[in-house]
């Protein structure tokens, strides 16, 4: 699955970067209960 990341620079409202990742699988956070099956999401 194709994710896009958008992320301000510099706490700016106005300049952004953009980040994207072809992943099965998405981790947010640093525990083991951070883990998003990105299969399941998308059907």
């Amino acid at each position: 699955m194709f994710i896009l990341v958008r992320k301000s620079i510099f706490g700016s409202n106005e300049e952004y970067q953009d980040l994207d990742f072809d992943v099965n699988e998405l981790v947010i956070g640093d525990t083991d209960n951070a883990h998003l099956n990105l299969d399941e999401i998308a059907q």
